[in-house]
């Protein structure tokens, strides 16, 4: 994710869909990548880009990640003991 922001219009051209994990929707499957078919779209996408590819080496790109990582609160992975039971109307929030 780092290096497609630090060259968003190669990241968009050279995007492999096989890295998408989509669920699979009878409705939905044959317009997932109905965009991205579309060179005409695809280029409009690119156009409207407004940031410069930035040549970050391999140490640039572990120090951005470290610092992202210093961001994540592992307590924040799962929380569903703090989802209240009930709102304030008395109905079930799960069903």
């Amino acid at each position: 994710m780092v290096r497609h922001h630090l060259d968003p219009e190669t990241a968009l051209v050279t995007y492999d869909r096989n890295q998408a994990v989509l669920p699979g929707r009878d409705d939905l499957d044959a317009i997932d990548f109905a965009v991205m078919d579309d060179p005409a779209l695809v280029a409009a996408i690119a156009a409207a880009n407004e940031l410069a590819p930035w040549p970050a080496g391999a140490d640039e790109v572990a120090d951005l990640i470290a610092f992202l990582n210093a961001l994540t609160d592992p307590g924040a992975l799962d929380l569903r003991d703090e989802v209240s039971p009930a709102v304030p109307s008395g109905l079930p929030v799960f069903d």
